[in-house]
């Protein structure tokens, strides 16, 4: 098994509190290890002042592009600054190109090493229904759920009822709370499935959630979790987490 090199040039794609939690990490190993490691903030125009890029070591901006986010969401764009950077491995937080498989396969190949899950990880987790079909295959235990996609009203219905209330209504792709929110009786659910399906809610499953889900117990039928998964969400289901202010996938 060979020994992963060294890393001296650690560039972080992220901005404000998460890039600050990294470049603290950044200078206690460096404090602890005595290495010269060496951390590069990638910066929009608008964050030019911010307190992380000030901290660290270098500082690069991004290359323009129509938006801030859309900079960081650009992965060519990030490429050609890692490589301004000399960095050999690059930090992604959260959102943005966190769980961007893609660009996880355009790291390896300019050889830049990806400080965070391998990209056949993130597909095999990053759809709920297939993540949810891949533990029952490990033999790990699971909240109830319909087995599989729901995409009519009775279908829904029916699952639903043999489940068992309340159940979370989560997006089966994206994450950061996307399309989430408890039912906890037949109406709720019979009146979203009723409506013309967006987009959004074209692909559904249906699970248990938690017996009293925080959500629930305080009257809204919304489930508030911070949205940071910047990625596009295409599908819909059904979640397997309790219904929290802290549900993520």
């Amino acid at each position: 098994m060979s020994v992963p090199r060294p890393i001296r040039c650690l560039a972080i794609a992220n901005r404000g509190e998460a890039a600050m939690r990294c470049l603290r990490t950044v200078k206690a190993l460096r404090a602890r290890e005595g290495t010269p490691l060496e951390s590069v903030a990638l910066y929009t125009e608008v964050d030019r002042d911010a307190p992380f890029v000030r901290h660290a070591d270098r500082a690069l901006a991004l290359a323009p592009a129509a938006s801030p986010v859309a900079a960081y969401l650009d992965r060519e764009g990030m490429l050609e600054t890692l490589r301004r950077a000399g960095a050999d491995a690059v930090w992604p937080g959260w959102g943005f190109l966190a769980e961007d498989p893609v660009f996880v396969e355009r790291c390896t190949a300019a050889g830049i090493r990806f400080l965070g899950p391998p990209a056949a990880a993130m597909r095999a987790l990053g759809d709920k229904i297939d993540a949810k079909r891949l533990a029952e295959s490990q033999r790990v235990p699971v909240l109830p759920w319909s087995g599989g996609e729901v995409y009519e009203e009775a279908e829904a219905l029916r699952h639903a009822e043999a489940i068992g209330y309340p159940l979370l209504v989560k997006a089966s792709a994206g994450g950061g709370g996307v399309a989430s929110g408890s039912r906890r009786r037949p109406r709720p659910c019979r009146k979203r499935c009723a409506r013309p399906a967006p987009k959004l809610w074209r692909r559904s499953v249906m699970i248990a959630c938690s017996s009293r889900p925080p959500c629930a117990a305080a009257g809204t039928s919304r489930c508030r979790s911070s949205p940071t998964n910047t990625a596009p969400c295409t599908h819909s289901a059904v979640a397997t987490a309790p219904c929290s202010a802290d549900t993520r996938r």
